[in-house]
């Protein structure tokens, strides 16, 4: 799957299973969940504070990890998109569009820089394949601090915290033994 697709499944959940239909949405401003959305792109990991431009409760704040919060900041941009269109707000629903677009193309950069697999500790989890690129993406940045290195490819499981070293990746065709 790529981002958008990400982002398209993740809303459908939220008006399915969430109940977060577009009549729901009319209870909301357009600009809390943009902002909402917002607060879920700058949140890099689980544990990551309450942002001040919050719109809701604490109790709805529940960050992830990176590329669930893209999703789910994607498809709230979605929501606000649609909102924004109901209101005859065409060009603000635009940009929130293009804001959805930034965040599928935010994951599908992810998503070549990791590869998704279930985890061999918990099994539940995410299994992040990372290396480092040339400009040093912010997505890494947390991961190199959480495991001390300033530049090695590793396994990382957000969930339970899992780290392997020592794998072979393939980088831009080149080799790395670690």
């Amino acid at each position: 799957m790529d981002g958008k697709s990400l982002i398209t499944a993740e809303r459908r959940r939220q008006i399915e299973e969430e109940g977060w239909t577009p009549e729901h949405d009319e209870q909301h401003e357009v600009d809390h969940l943009a902002a909402a959305a917002a607060a879920y792109v700058l949140a890099q990991r689980p544990g990551t504070e309450m942002p001040k431009g919050w719109p809701w409760g604490r109790e709805w704040w529940k960050p992830k990890d990176r590329l669930r919060n893209l999703v789910r900041a994607g498809a709230l941009y979605l929501a606000a998109s649609d909102l924004a269109d109901r209101r005859g707000m065409p060009d603000r629903s635009a940009s929130l569009c293009e804001l959805a677009d930034q965040c599928a193309a935010k994951i599908d950069e992810l998503l070549l820089v990791g590869k998704l697999a279930p985890c061999p500790n918990c099994g539940g989890g995410l299994r992040l394949e990372w290396r480092l690129v040339d400009t040093g993406p912010a997505i890494v940045a947390g991961v190199m601090e959480k495991i001390g290195a300033e530049d090695v490819p590793h396994l990382l499981c957000d969930e339970c915290g899992f780290i392997e070293r020592g794998k072979r990746l393939n980088r831009g065709g080149d080799s790395v033994e670690l």
